[in-house]
Formats: structure tokens, C-alpha cells, sequence
């Protein structure tokens, strides 16, 4: 039975790990500029995310607070019941394959979708770790400044309409011929 205990518990942290983890790089991935627009054009997801992301640098000490804390409390959890050696290994395996590195490729492919998923739980850790992370906010704030929109150039507006071309888009071929003005 205490063992049983003990997977639920690692499980449940691993699975906590992997959402933070999933989030750090999903919400980051997403650009400022085109959250904006979904945003304006009626995307719910992208309305519940658009705050994270122009607070990034809140949302992003948030995010590393909580996941470091969970990655930690994971190892402790171990060490109670196993060597220190061994608790530390399977604590690094599992946290490396199913809390970093499945996650994040799994988060980047969906983000918006997933970010907007866990928008409550972002919250919910930004409220719990204000008192450290608003500071490291604040730091990034003044060392970085606030982060710039993205303009394209005449050439890359081209490239972009032209990704239309042959795709699934909205656009047809013609539509996408005359905005590239050919």
C-alpha cells in the first residue's frame, strides 16, 4: 500500500512538472502580434492567453518557481523511501522524459490550445508565487523592456501570403495572387 502511495505521489508531480514545463515553452512560443489578432477576431483561447503573454516576464518567473518547487519536492519525495543515489536517478529520468522533453514537444504543437487549457492554473500559480516572482518581474522588466511587436518586411509579408498558395487556407489562389500583387 505504500508504495502504491508513493507512484501517486510521483506521479501526480511528474504530471504537474510536465504541465509548467509544457507551459514555459508553449506560452513563449506564441507571438505577441499574432494573439492580438485572434484575439480581436474572437479566438476565446487566445483572449484568456493574450494577458500571460504580455506579462511574459511574470508569467514566465511564475512557471519556473512552480516547476523548480515541484521538481524538488519530487526528488525529496523519493530520498524519504529510497538510497540517495537511486531516488536521485529515477527522479532525474522521469522528470527529464515525462516533465521536460515529452511535454514540450507535445505543448509547442498545440499551444494555444493548451495555454489556454491551463489559463486558470497559470493564474493560480502567479497568485501563489507573487511575493518571488514579481520581483524577478520587475528585474527583467528593467534589464530587458517590455517586448516589441513584430513588423515584416514587404519581401516577408510576401512569403507569409504566400504560404497560402497550394495549403488549406481560407484564401484562394487568385486572393492570394492579388495581395502578392502578381
Amino acid at each position: 500500500m505504500e508504495m502504491l502511495v508513493i507512484i501517486i505521489e510521483i506521479a501526480g508531480l511528474v504530471c504537474l512538472s510536465a504541465i509548467f514545463s509544457g507551459l514555459n515553452i508553449a506560452l513563449m512560443s506564441l507571438s505577441l502580434s499574432d494573439l492580438r489578432r485572434k484575439a480581436e477576431s474572437g479566438d476565446k483561447s487566445a483572449k484568456k492567453v493574450l494577458p500571460f503573454r504580455e506579462n511574459n516576464h511574470l508569467s514566465l518567473a511564475s512557471i519556473l518557481f512552480a516547476n523548480v518547487a515541484v521538481i524538488s519536492t519530487s526528488s525529496l519525495v523519493l530520498e524519504r523511501h529510497l538510497e540517495g543515489i537511486i531516488a536521485g536517478l529515477i527522479s532525474t529520468i522521469l522528470i527529464v522524459v515525462f516533465g521536460e522533453v515529452i511535454p514540450q514537444a507535445w505543448f509547442v504543437r498545440f499551444a494555444l490550445k493548451f495555454c489556454g487549457l491551463f489559463a486558470p492554473l497559470l493564474r493560480l500559480t502567479i497568485i501563489i508565487t507573487y511575493p518571488i516572482s514579481k520581483p524577478l518581474q520587475l528585474l527583467l522588466d528593467k534589464l530587458l523592456g517590455h517586448e516589441k511587436n513584430t513588423l515584416h518586411s514587404r519581401h516577408e509579408l510576401g512569403m507569409l501570403i504566400g504560404e497560402h498558395m497550394g495549403s488549406e487556407s481560407e484564401l484562394d489562389e487568385d486572393e492570394v495572387a492579388i495581395m502578392r500583387s502578381t
